[in-house]
């Protein structure tokens, strides 16, 4: 361990990191998670584990741990998913950086070391690192992200594209979350508050850096439905349009990369009756674009409810080819 870590640790009574881990039902995998925290070179941090309802054992072993480490927090709340938890968590972390693990995920030992002597020796607001994934039967897989240090627009551009900074290997500074605010807990959301914070943060002008070396285990489960994948695409939407930035991207953005997303989004959720979600949707690209031909959409959903998929389909289409023409001529 380095000079300046123990020097660190020595003088300072808080924490240097303040870990934050939300816990659903985890009971299979938080032991483990936790002691690959347990188990860090770096010692300077405190755990906040905050149990977001969970009703199976998962609170016996969090506490159980917890009674042999005093670094390590428990934290209930009723069931009010991941962003909720990590935001109560964040409000009573004590720690100068704040950094982010799941509860079935894991940290090599020397990663909170190896982020620390980044921090220390130059300015950065955002760490974060490759890692690899971990499958269910033992094998593991390389996990790449960007590597170097970004800042501003060019980080934005490429974020907005793609998520490719992984949170559990992220590091942030506390003074800067006080700044940019906590992360967003809206319903549709959910899956990707993480992408939208960090495109927050970029836009905030925030200066990143991604290493190299791998520092993660990204736990890959099996499991997953079509509904998981359409709640996704449309959580993927509303965190691209909320985000939007027209200086940035251009007005064609929205007619040729926006608009088709949302009508496919669109139509896949009327196909399985999630008319409230449609329309949240459409008001959310409103609302956030200004994009006045969303209106009739609306409207054909007002009118039409359950059997709107046809006229929808129709009124795309034929917006599809004014704005073709438009943009071409």
């Amino acid at each position: 361990m380095s000079k300046s870590v123990l020097v660190y640790q020595k003088v300072n009574n808080n924490p240097f990191f303040s870990i934050i881990m939300p816990a659903y039902n985890s009971a299979e995998f938080i032991a483990e998670s936790i002691h690959s925290v347990q188990n860090q070179t770096f010692e300077n941090w405190e755990l906040i584990v905050v149990d977001d309802g969970s009703i199976d054992e998962t609170a016996g072993i969090v506490k159980k741990i917890k009674s042999e480490d005093f670094r390590i927090h428990y934290l209930y709340q009723d069931n009010k998913k991941q962003a909720s938890a990590r935001n109560n968590g964040i409000r009573i972390a004590k720690g100068l950086w704040i950094a982010f693990l799941d509860s079935d995920d894991l940290w090599i030992d020397t990663k909170l070391q190896i982020q620390f002597e980044v921090i220390v020796k130059e300015n950065f607001d955002v760490v974060y690192s490759a890692g690899n994934y971990l499958y269910e039967n033992g094998d593991t897989a390389i996990y790449d992200t960007i590597n170097g240090i970004m800042v501003g627009n060019d980080l934005f551009k490429k974020l907005y594209i793609q998520n490719f900074i992984p949170i559990l290997s992220v590091v942030v500074r506390k003074s800067v979350i006080d700044e940019v605010g906590l992360q967003k807990e809206e319903i549709y959301y959910h899956g990707c508050e993480d992408w939208d914070y960090l495109l927050r943060l970029s836009k905030a002008n925030k200066k990143f850096i991604g290493l190299s070396e791998r520092l993660f285990l990204y736990r890959k489960h099996s499991q997953g439905t079509s509904a998981n994948v359409t709640k996704m695409r449309l959580a993927q939407a509303f965190v691209q349009i909320g985000n939007f930035d027209l200086q940035i991207s251009g007005k064609d953005y929205i007619v040729h990369e926006i608009k088709p997303t949302v009508d496919s989004i669109a139509l896949t959720l009327i196909e399985n009756l999630k008319m409230n979600e449609t329309k949240a949707l459409y008001n959310h690209m409103f609302k956030s674009l200004n994009y006045k031909w969303v209106l009739v959409n609306l409207f054909i959903l007002k009118v039409f409810g359950r059997y709107s998929l046809i006229p929808i389909r129709i009124w795309n289409r034929l917006m599809s080819v004014f704005l073709k023409f438009s943009f071409n001529s």
